[in-house]
């Protein structure tokens, strides 16, 4: 089975995007779980970058204004979140109440995702 892994960030990736992001969080305390996990108050955690090489698959990290119409359809109103599609479609891998439980930790999110995958595949073998 090949799937695609999507990492959807609840922020958009243009300058204003990331400037009306960082507003957000300096003044409101916004806080995006996926954002706390892949990096600091400003750049990619080198955990996670260290990670990303390592990892079996490929995942896409994209902003809101980066997904695809049909991806973003289906994310709409529940980023951040991680999503697989496969040829019977997408599938949130990931919830924003699981990514806020990992609590920024790398280790722990690449294990809770090898165990969705898991399980994930094991479901599509049946």
């Amino acid at each position: 089975m090949s799937i695609r892994i999507y990492c959807i960030y609840d922020a958009k990736g243009s300058i204003i995007g990331e400037i009306s992001y960082l507003w957000k969080k300096l003044i409101f305390n916004f806080e995006c779980s996926l954002c706390n996990i892949s990096h600091n108050t400003f750049t990619e955690k080198q955990i996670w970058k260290k990670e990303m090489s390592k990892a079996k698959y490929k995942l896409e990290m994209l902003h809101l204004d980066e997904q695809s119409e049909d991806l973003q359809a289906f994310t709409e109103g529940f980023t951040p979140c991680v999503v697989g599609k496969d040829a019977s479609g997408y599938k949130i891998i990931l919830n924003d109440s699981q990514l806020k439980k990992i609590n920024g930790d790398v280790n722990l999110f690449f294990k809770e995702l090898n165990n969705k995958l898991f399980y994930y595949r094991l479901a599509e073998d049946v």
